[in-house]
């Protein structure tokens, strides 16, 4: 009986400390800051969110691209899926799902935006994959490193 009595208290322990089906959480503009930049998340409409696989905290982002330079910084693809809010009805997509677009005014200037239907696409701004969005981010990374250390490429 004391074994099984251990026994229950240890998979009582477990199933408390695993996380179950972890999602993205809403977004406060008034408390939330980015994980990357520090900035109040201003519009939640932009934000990003890495959702960790195991453990740990979500993480909330100004907006994508400063997600995508995180990750891609720190190599925890792996570790984490990535989240981006739909700009037109604020409901959460998966990275992976999401139609990414370009040309938008964001508060980093990294210019990308999510939408959940094609349908919500407006004239004149282009869809791209998000591996086109982690090339477009890493680039302008270079650029604002060249500009920072006074390097021109």
């Amino acid at each position: 009986m004391k074994k099984f009595s251990c026994l229950l208290l240890l998979l009582v322990f477990l199933c408390a400390c695993t996380k179950k089906d972890a999602k993205p959480r809403n977004v406060n503009p008034e408390t939330d800051l980015c994980a990357r930049c520090g900035m109040q998340v201003a519009n939640p409409r932009l934000a990003a969110q890495a959702v960790p696989k195991e453990g740990d905290e979500n993480l909330i982002f100004e907006e994508i691209g400063c997600a995508v330079a995180w990750l891609d910084r720190y190599n925890f693809w792996d570790r984490y899926a990535l989240y981006v809010t739909d700009l037109k009805n604020g409901g959460w997509i998966k990275y992976d799902e999401a139609l990414l677009v370009i040309e938008y005014t964001t508060p980093m200037g990294y210019g990308i935006a999510a939408l959940s239907k094609k349908s919500d696409l407006e004239e004149g701004k282009a869809l791209v994959t998000g591996r086109t969005a982690a090339m477009l981010v890493a680039d302008l990374e270079k650029i604002r490193k060249c500009k920072t250390c006074g390097n021109t490429q």
